[in-house]
């Protein structure tokens, strides 16, 4: 990857896979595509997982490197609903009552609940058990954007201001993915669409997002392929 790419996983919960209440058709591949991705990351950093494509769940603990440090250019998120949320957002609140009191949909997908670590606050502290070897940080957000979070915002800036583009991943790409991508485009950060790492609902929701985003393009946006991706920054 480019030295300063942040890299965004966005909200890749049990919620959104198949059969699901809010499934999307292509959340195995997604999942696939992004291991793809975190797997062709620097080996030689000890900062970083040393898991394999075969063992991306929770065996793969026994491979992962003993210390546990945070690479802070690969970046989960997760989507969790704020209960004091106002106005429109008490509105989903009452809507989505069941699904966001579950903490099974709401949580990682098995492949790669083992590798987060929950960061609390601006600090950027980590907070793992003693032992744990989870890995790169994901942060809590109660918005659509990733970008609404203050911390994450300042992280995209300074990978920007040295160089960098700011990669999404995740779902969904109508929902969540496109608002945080409008949020990076109006603040400057170029962006890097990887396409076959995002999933919509449905190819028909999904499709509409991709050309929502292609009209931006190439100016302020890549639409691009993990393979292309990684075949131009290695």
């Amino acid at each position: 990857m480019k030295a300063a790419d942040l890299i965004l996983v966005i909200d890749m919960q049990k919620v959104y896979l198949p059969g699901n209440p809010w499934g999307c058709e292509r959340m195995p591949e997604v999942i696939r595509k992004i291991q793809d991705l975190l797997h062709a990351l620097p080996q030689d950093n000890a900062s970083l997982p040393t898991f394999t494509r075969e063992t991306t769940n929770a065996s793969a603990r026994a491979q992962i490197l003993p210390e546990t440090e945070i690479h802070p250019q690969v970046v989960f998120t997760e989507f969790l609903a704020d209960p004091n949320a106002v106005h429109g957002w008490a509105a989903y609140n009452e809507a989505n009552e069941a699904i966001n009191a579950d903490p099974g949909m709401n949580a990682l997908v098995d492949a790669f609940a083992p590798i987060v670590c929950r960061q609390q606050g601006s600090d950027g502290k980590k907070s793992c058990p003693d032992g744990d070897i989870r890995r790169f940080p994901i942060y809590t957000k109660a918005s659509y954007s990733s970008l609404r979070a203050p911390e994450l915002r300042h992280l995209a800036e300074t990978c920007v201001n040295a160089g960098g583009r700011v990669v999404l991943t995740g779902v969904v790409a109508e929902c969540c993915v496109l608002a945080t991508f409008f949020d990076a485009v109006d603040l400057g950060f170029p962006v890097i669409w990887l396409d076959d790492a995002i999933a919509g609902l449905n190819t028909e929701t999904e499709a509409a997002a991709r050309l929502t985003v292609r009209g931006l393009a190439p100016v302020q946006v890549r639409i691009m392929t993990v393979r292309e991706y990684l075949r131009e920054t290695s």
